[in-house]
This record gives C-alpha cells, sequence and structure tokens, in this order.
C-alpha cells in the first residue's frame, strides 16, 4: 500500500492566477534539501552557477546578480522577451542542476519549490 504523502506537502509558494510570464524581474530563493550546507565548496557553486547561466539564456531570461549562501540561493533574474516564463525556467534549472548534482556529489540539491518575489 502507497502512503499518501500529498496531504503533508504545503501549496505552492505561486500567486494564484498570475502567469509568470514576460518581460518582467524577480528575486527568487531555493533552498537546498534539508537545509544542508552545499555551497560552501568552489565546485558545488560553480557546477549550480554555470547550469543556472545556461537555462537562463535557453529560456529568455537575465540573471542580473546571485548570491550563494551555504544552504540556499538567492537570484534577481529579468525576463528578456514577452515569452519568458519563471516556472519553465525555474522547473528546467532545478531539474537540470539537480541531476548534474546528484551525478557529481552523489545527493540530491534542492528542496521543492522556490520562493518568488515579482520586483
Amino acid at each position: 500500500m502507497i502512503k499518501d504523502n500529498f496531504k503533508d506537502r504545503k501549496s505552492s509558494p505561486r500567486i494564484k492566477g498570475f502567469d509568470y510570464k514576460g518581460m518582467l524581474a524577480y528575486h527568487i530563493t531555493l533552498c537546498t534539501l534539508d537545509k544542508q550546507c552545499i555551497f560552501s565548496t568552489e565546485e558545488s557553486v560553480r557546477l549550480t552557477l554555470d547550469i543556472l547561466l545556461e537555462d537562463a539564456e535557453k529560456e529568455k531570461f537575465v540573471v542580473h546578480t546571485y548570491c550563494f549562501m551555504p544552504d540556499h540561493l538567492h537570484a534577481l533574474i529579468l525576463g528578456n522577451d514577452v515569452e519568458s516564463s519563471l516556472n519553465n525556467m525555474m522547473k528546467r534549472f532545478k531539474q537540470r542542476s539537480n541531476f548534474h548534482f546528484r551525478k557529481r556529489f552523489g545527493r540530491q540539491l534542492w528542496q521543492r519549490s522556490f520562493y518568488d518575489h515579482v520586483v
């Protein structure tokens, strides 16, 4: 029997009815799984930053600034096109960075979801 863990999940922090598309600026925060101090080495930061910059470009975003803390990442990103989608960008980035991080370090990188503020 599979236990239903969905009832224990918090609701999405996204704004209901807002499509997160277009030429908008966002402050995002992503936390590591279980608040692990992962970004204390240059190697882990460089791996994650390279993927962030690649995915931002592919999804039509510009990374204006970023700050890696030991257990989380802050970034100010700007939509560069009317079709820029924050949801697509973050999904791509989290999937790819988690895949490459797990491949290199043998553990999961991110907790579920992310936090955002439209600037």
